[in-house]
């Protein structure tokens, strides 16, 4: 039988037409869809045992001769990068194996702008408080360059100071803005960073694709005075764009009920203090892992089940038949499905009859099933086939 003979069919596509949100999205927000996000959310695994601190943060910060993978990781000065370190099996992410590789030397990871933090929980949650105190000011003073949205990727070597390091951010920001050394330097200077640090030598050192003003911060939170405040007093507000936000904020109200939180089209605002900020984002982090793991799933479970293929195509369209045979029209939405079907020989009586319908904006399922309906009969799946059987058997 020639079924694009028996078969005239006229499909309209409609398209759906997704809106950005007006809401802007800042770098100081953790937001799912920045791509420091996405690198941490990366499918890493591993075991170390008994390797140097500075050697295991690197096995995950840097990956080869992938450049654009690299992960700008902050360490504190006050933890020593020769300790040795055990922390088992690595995974199943990039930021899992951070934050298994912080625990074994009692230290905290937390991500700010396009870095994360590695170090004391009260050195983290300074800094932190800080990087983002700074950023919301950056905007009111007039800055001549875009704490928003400027860049810079810097590269100091081995044994270099901090105001040397300070020296090369300066530098990179200016030729980045083509201003001079002098109007970027007096920006820094009103935003209260300046060159005047102690003297110490650090290691090689390369920050990609960082803001500048965030880089300065960086530098001089090394030297920060943490005896007037501890981890636990200290509270910050920032954005969380994460679409399970307030779920997994849910499970924190009880460990931090003073917690503020304040709802935006897309996620939310937290004040909170920062084993609050830092539990938030590591089970937002778990939870993204945790759904990708079940798509994933899903979608190897019914990779070869075509009843669920043809169910999961979320096409829609527009069908108009008259006086069509049922078998030939269903050969067709099951041939645009790209799914194998057979039709059962006590089936016949049903396949010849003439049917006429129309249809607006309908899935393929939903057509397929219009018709079975119309026409007394069922869809099973047998292996990898569709099989269409009368209602009687």
């Amino acid at each position: 039988m020639n079924r694009s003979a028996l078969i005239s069919i006229r499909w309209l596509i409609a398209v759906a037409i997704g809106f950005v949100s007006a809401q802007a999205s800042h770098a100081d927000d953790a937001d799912r869809r920045a791509p420091l996000v996405q690198r941490l959310l990366e499918p890493h695994s591993g075991q170390i045992d008994g390797q140097s601190l500075r050697i295991a943060v690197q096995l995950v910060g840097d990956i080869g001769d992938q450049p654009a993978r690299h992960l700008n990781i902050w360490i504190d000065r006050k933890v020593n990068p020769d300790t040795l370190v055990s922390p088992g099996n690595l995974g199943p992410t990039r930021f899992a194996s951070l934050e298994k590789i912080a625990e074994a030397v009692n230290c905290k990871v937390y991500p700010i702008d396009n870095c994360i933090l590695f170090g004391r929980p009260q050195w983290v949650a300074k800094l932190s408080q800080e990087l983002l105190q700074t950023a919301a000011s950056a905007p009111e003073q007039n800055d001549p360059i875009n704490f928003r949205s400027d860049t810079i990727s810097v590269y100091w070597p081995d044994l270099t100071t901090p105001h040397d390091a300070f020296e090369a951010i300066l530098s990179q920001a200016s030729t980045g803005s083509n201003l001079t050394h002098e109007v970027v330097s007096r920006s820094f200077t009103q935003l209260g960073l300046t060159p005047d640090l102690p003297h110490d030598l650090w290691p090689a050192t390369s920050l990609v694709e960082i803001n500048p003003l965030v880089a300065a911060t960086l530098v001089a939170g090394q030297f920060q005075d943490l005896e007037a405040k501890q981890a636990e007093a200290i509270k910050f507000e920032r954005c969380y764009r994460f679409p399970n936000v307030k779920t997994q904020l849910e499970k924190l109200r009880q460990r931090d009920p003073a917690a503020k939180l304040r709802l935006e089209r897309d996620g939310a605002n937290l004040l909170a203090d920062f084993d609050t900020h830092r539990e938030l984002f590591s089970q937002l982090l778990a939870s993204e892992t945790k759904d990708k793991a079940n798509d994933a799933a899903a979608e190897k479970t019914n990779e070869g089940n075509p009843l669920q293929r043809l169910k999961n195509d979320s096409r829609t369209f527009t069908l108009t038949v008259s006086n069509k045979p049922t078998g030939a029209v269903l050969a067709q939405l099951f041939s645009t499905a790209k799914v194998d079907y057979e039709f059962a020989p006590t089936a016949n009586p049903e396949l010849t009859n003439l049917i006429s319908f129309e249809a607006k904006d309908q899935t393929l399922w939903q057509l397929v099933h219009l018709i079975a309906k119309k026409s007394s009969l069922k869809i099973q799946a047998a292996e990898q086939t569709l099989l269409v059987l009368p209602q009687r058997d």
